[in-house]
């Protein structure tokens, strides 16, 4: 529309184009004169000259354009496409095929490899998987736990020549010895630099422990170094840490013990000089192949109707110093090597013997039932069940240490006290949701009765 408005001096015009959209796009260029009304009411017509030009392309009638545009989108595209091959392979993200895993092509990514297609990888070894099927395949023995079943059933035939099915494991073990190790000692240590001494020799004296790890965790009373001067030998470890305590120090410590066995040492236990405690433990583990956990201080089993823990052992426990228990001797024997032993829903630290084929199956120690710098406890009971319900089982005999030497630090306070019932009663929380408690109570009774040999105390 043309308004003109006439001054005597000043003329404005006042124009707007409208454009019809219909037409926008059409092959047929051309522009009728649009009848606009006049300030006056008449019609007039706007001349062709002052109409927008508007221009129109037909695809169709330009064939060497619609392929350039083609072009250089396949262009971009390639562009594009090769930026991200050559980034993921620079940044090792892009595990790359080779010709002997034609049969893993299906597996999505490798941390959804089963144990059987782990073990392949590593028997071919194969230089050319990528950073991150390495860190998968360095840590993959600690992955997640399991969940149990809603009902408990005692495998007939339990997992128990991994090794020698799989030929190898699935963390690469670094062994500076002439053969692998069969027994890894990992000891928690923090401020009992006065005991460092009778464990180290006890330790270095024994003729199965062939690796030693210590988990240092923050010592500030010299531990470090005193460690460090009695454990020379390249085959032992001492990992620091700062006060994360004993779940964490314990699984960083498990992801670096290479044999087949690790037992879980504390540093307020004096050792005895005799190796006869770990010799008894690995002839119980050789007569019973489904054992997964061996405890050598309590074995606790609950009367489930009242709650009532009843404990065994050959010596009485303190509860982590807290109180004296009323521990009740071990009640039966092991018919193959003869020893005091029973199977138990728990055993408690320390020493703990624990299968390695568990660790892989189970995931280490649980995580969530105590942050960073609170105290493990109920940590071994907790793995305990996770062994009952991956297919192992849990039992207990006796090894002979001196117990609470230079006391238990997480009960020096109250406030530590009170810090321990509230990991206690988190692990205890845990415990009842996810562990068919009960059904492990029945089915350990009817082994202990079936399975062992009742002892004969004196008169």
């Amino acid at each position: 529309m043309n308004f003109r408005a006439v001054d005597d001096h000043v003329s404005v015009e006042f124009r707007f184009a409208f454009v019809n959209r219909s037409d926008q796009f059409s092959s047929q260029r051309q522009h009728r004169p649009r009848q606009t009304p006049s300030c006056s009411g008449r019609a007039m017509s706007t001349p062709q000259a002052n109409a927008p030009e508007r221009r129109t392309m037909n695809l169709s009638k330009h064939p060497q354009t619609t392929a350039r545009i083609l072009l250089i989108f396949f262009v971009a595209f390639l562009v594009l496409n090769g930026q991200l091959y050559i980034g993921s392979t620079i940044a090792g993200t892009r595990p790359r095929r080779h010709d002997s895993t034609a049969n893993l092509r299906s597996v999505r990514s490798y941390a959804d490899l089963i144990w059987e297609e782990c073990a392949q990888i590593i028997n071919l070894g194969l230089p050319d998987i990528g950073d991150a099927g390495r860190i998968w395949l360095k840590h993959a023995f600690v992955g997640t736990n399991v969940d149990p079943s809603d009902k408990f059933i005692k495998p007939e035939k339990p997992d128990v020549t991994a090794r020698d099915k799989y030929k190898c494991r699935c963390q690469i073990p670094e062994v500076h010895a002439g053969r692998q190790p069969r027994l890894t000692a990992i000891v928690q240590s923090f401020n009992h630099h006065a005991n460092i001494a009778n464990i180290s020799t006890a330790l270095k004296r024994s003729s199965v422990i062939e690796e030693i790890v210590i988990s240092e965790d923050g010592s500030t009373d010299g531990s470090l170094h005193d460690w460090q001067s009695s454990l020379p030998d390249p085959s032992h470890f001492i990992i620091r840490s700062n006060n994360l305590h004993e779940l964490r120090s314990y699984n960083r410590a498990m992801r670096m013990a290479s044999g087949d066995f690790v037992v879980l040492l504390q540093d307020d236990d004096l050792l005895p000089m005799s190796d006869e405690w770990v010799q008894n433990a690995l002839r119980l583990f050789e007569a019973l192949p489904e054992l997964g956990v061996l405890g050598g201080y309590i074995g606790q089993l609950w009367d489930h109707a009242t709650g009532v823990g009843y404990e065994y052992g050959e010596q009485t426990s303190t509860h982590g110093g807290l109180r004296k228990g009323n521990t009740q001797p071990l009640p039966f024997i092991e018919p193959t090597t003869g020893l005091p032993f029973m199977y138990a829903e728990c055993v408690w630290i320390a020493p703990v013997f624990v299968r390695r084929s568990l660790l892989r199956r189970a995931g280490g120690l649980e995580l969530t039932i105590a942050k960073r710098g609170e105290p493990g406890v109920w940590q071994d009971c907790v793995l305990s069940y996770e062994a009952w319900v991956n297919g192992f089982s849990v039992g207990a005999y006796s090894a002979k240490f001196e117990r609470g030497v230079g006391g238990h630090g997480s009960a020096t306070s109250s406030l530590k006290v009170k810090q321990r019932e509230r990991v206690y009663e988190r692990a205890m929380a845990y415990t009842n949701r996810k562990f068919p408690r009960r059904r492990i109570h029945d089915s350990i009774v009817a082994m202990n009765n079936q399975t062992l040999e009742p002892r004969r105390f004196p008169a």
